[in-house]
C-alpha cells in the first residue's frame, strides 16, 4: 500500500468543509441548537439530515485510517504522546476554557434555561464537569469538541486491538477481507457490523449516547483496515455508483418513514419500524461514506500545495468554527432577509474570522500551535517537505 494517502487526505480537507457548511445551516432547521434564526427552513432540514448521516462518521474513518499510519512510523509510547497532544491538549485548555463556555452561554440563552449574564454561566457550566449534568458519555458539556473526548477514548480503547490487527495474524485477517471486498458489491459488506450495532444497541435515539460511541469505534475500525490492502479502496472505487443509488435509496426510505409518522415508534426501540428506520440509517452512512470513499480513490490521488496547506489546518479550524459560527450567527439572527442570504454571509464572515485568526495566532505561533494540537512549525515544514 502507498505510504501516503492523497485520497484520504482529500477527503480530510473536504469533510472539514462539510462540517462548516453544516453548522451554519444549523441555524435555519427547525431542531433545537445554541443560536437559532426565526425563518425555519425544510430545505435546511433537509441538507442537515443528509450531512448528517455520514459527515462524522466519515472523520471517525478517516482517524482510523490515521491510526494504520501513525502506528507504522512510531511505537506505542510515541502513538499515545501524540493522541494525548493532539486530542486531549486542545480539549481541556483552549476548548474547555475559551471556546466552549461561550456556547454554552448562546445555548441557554436561545433555549430558555439560562437568564443571566455571561459571566455567570461559568459557575454552571463547570458544574457539568463535577455532576454530569448534561447525561450521556460525555462527563461534561462537550459542544463540538465531543468528538476530540470520543476520538481519545476510542484511540485508548481499541489500541490493543488494532496492535494485534498490525500482527502477522492480524494481517492475514485483514488480507482476506481485502479479497472478499474486492468482489462484486464487497465494499458495502462493511454495512452489516454498523447494522449490527444499530440493532443490538438501539435505544431511543439520544445524542452521544453508548450506541453512538460503538458505533463511532466500529467505523474506526474500519477506517484501521482501509489502507492496509488495496483491494478495500479498489472495491470502493468500482462500487461508488452502486452506493450512490444505495444511499439514494436509503434517503429516501428514512425520509418516507419519518414523513408517514414513524416518531411515536421511537418510544418503542424494539418495534420493527423503529429496527426499519435503524437498518436503513446504517446503510444511508455507509453508502455515502462508500460512494466518497470511491470517488476520491478515482479522482483525488495527486497532492499539491494547497492539500498540504489544508490537511494541516483541519484540526485547528474544526477546534474554532463553532464558536466562530455562532458569533457571526448572534448578529446574523438580527438581519431581516431571506435565510440562504443569511447563510451565504453566516458562512463568509464565519470563515474570515476563523482563517485571520489561524493565519494571525496560530500557524506561526509555536505555544498557540500546542495548545490547538499541532506539531511545532519546523517539525511541520519537515514532513510536509519529505511527503
Amino acid at each position: 500500500m502507498r505510504d501516503r494517502r492523497y485520497d484520504l487526505d482529500w477527503l480530510r480537507v473536504l469533510a472539514m468543509f462539510a462540517v462548516f457548511f453544516f453548522h451554519c445551516v444549523r441555524l435555519f432547521d427547525p431542531l433545537d441548537w445554541h443560536v437559532k434564526d426565526d425563518a425555519e427552513s425544510f430545505a435546511a432540514l433537509i441538507i442537515v439530515g443528509f450531512l448528517d448521516a455520514w459527515l462524522m462518521p466519515i472523520f471517525f474513518l478517516l482517524s482510523g485510517c490515521a491510526t494504520w499510519f501513525s502506528l507504522g512510523s512510531r511505537g506505542v509510547g510515541r502513538y499515545l504522546a501524540e493522541r494525548f497532544l493532539r486530542l486531549a491538549v486542545p480539549m481541556f485548555t483552549v476548548g474547555a476554557l475559551l471556546l466552549l463556555p461561550p456556547q454554552y452561554y448562546w445555548d441557554g440563552i436561545t433555549n430558555g434555561w439560562y437568564q443571566g449574564s455571561f459571566w455567570g454561566i461559568y459557575p454552571l457550566y463547570f458544574e457539568t464537569i463535577v455532576d454530569n449534568a448534561r447525561g450521556g458519555f460525555l462527563m461534561f458539556w462537550a459542544g463540538h469538541l465531543w468528538f476530540l473526548y470520543f476520538l481519545l477514548f476510542i484511540s485508548i480503547v481499541c489500541l490493543p486491538l488494532v496492535l494485534l490487527l498490525k500482527s502477522r495474524a492480524g494481517i492475514s485477517l485483514l488480507a482476506k477481507a481485502a479479497n472478499l471486498c474486492d468482489r462484486p458489491g464487497g465494499a458495502l459488506l462493511a454495512v452489516l457490523p454498523l447494522l449490527a450495532v444499530n440493532l443490538l444497541l438501539r435505544p431511543v435515539p439520544g445524542e452521544h449516547d453508548l450506541r453512538a460511541l460503538v458505533y463511532f469505534l466500529t467505523l474506526y475500525l474500519l477506517g484501521f483496515a482501509l489502507p492496509s490492502f488495496e483491494g478495500f479502496t479498489r472495491s470502493a472505487v468500482r462500487n461508488r455508483w452502486l452506493a450512490l443509488v444505495l444511499g439514494l435509496g436509503a434517503f429516501g426510505g428514512i425520509g418516507a418513514l419519518l414523513g408517514t409518522g414513524l416518531e411515536p415508534w421511537l418510544e418503542q426501540p424494539l418495534s420493527l419500524a423503529y429496527g426499519g428506520y435503524l437498518a436503513l440509517a446504517a446503510l444511508n452512512t455507509w453508502a455515502w461514506i462508500t460512494f466518497f470513499l470511491g470517488l476520491a480513490g478515482k479522482h483525488l490521488t495527486r497532492g499539491n500545495r494547497f492539500l498540504s496547506y489544508a490537511n494541516e489546518a483541519v484540526l485547528p479550524f474544526y477546534i474554532l468554527h463553532q464558536t466562530a459560527i455562532l458569533l457571526v450567527a448572534t448578529w446574523v439572527v438580527t438581519l431581516d432577509w431571506p435565510w440562504g442570504f443569511k447563510w451565504v454571509v453566516l458562512a463568509a464572515v464565519s470563515f474570515v474570522l476563523i482563517m485571520t485568526t489561524y493565519e494571525g495566532w496560530i500557524r506561526r505561533l509555536n505555544p498557540v500551535r500546542f495548545l490547538l494540537g499541532m506539531r511545532p512549525r519546523k517539525q511541520a515544514d519537515a514532513r510536509k517537505g519529505a511527503s
